[in-house]
């Protein structure tokens, strides 16, 4: 990627997207955890304009689109997720203005997703392992890193 999709990619974010992490409860995961819970995380876009949608895809080599449910009088809108692989190899080329705080506790989250390992609980319906397992000092990482994120992400701060 040069440095003018690294610019683009950067606007966009800064612009358009969304940096998210939540603990997503799940009770099959009580027998293997005391807490019962997983972690979810994820950097998106969200656009009107589909194109550009299907251009960050094409730039990033990947992603997943989406389009949410709208409510009424709202415009049709699209969304890029991107997947932890490609987002462990763009976001340290990165330099955001409005959301570079956001991007360096991603790049924790990301550190620690990468070195948990899987439960060996499955979801009885689509026959996937259900959460990971992470230490108790990376959990607490991870609870700190939520209540940050949830902070940066309050509209009007």
């Amino acid at each position: 990627m040069n440095e003018y999709e690294l610019g683009y990619l950067a606007g966009m974010i800064d612009g358009e997207g969304t940096f998210g992490i939540r603990r997503k409860y799940n009770p099959a995961i009580r027998k293997d955890r005391k807490r019962g819970y997983s972690w979810e995380y994820y950097v998106a876009i969200t656009n009107t304009d589909y194109s550009v949608i299907i251009y960050l895809k094409e730039l990033l080599g990947g992603g997943c689109i989406s389009k949410p449910t709208l409510r009424e009088g709202q415009k049709q809108t699209w969304r890029i997720n991107f997947y932890p692989k490609i987002l462990r190899e763009v976001l340290p080329k990165l330099k955001l203005i409005i959301k570079e705080e956001h991007r360096l506790l991603f790049l924790v989250v990301l550190q620690i997703m990468k070195k948990r390992t899987n439960s060996k609980i499955r979801d009885k319906r689509t026959n996937r392992f259900i959460g990971t397992i992470t230490t108790e000092e990376d959990e607490n990482i991870l609870n700190k890193i939520y209540e940050q994120i949830k902070v940066l992400n309050r509209r009007g701060r």
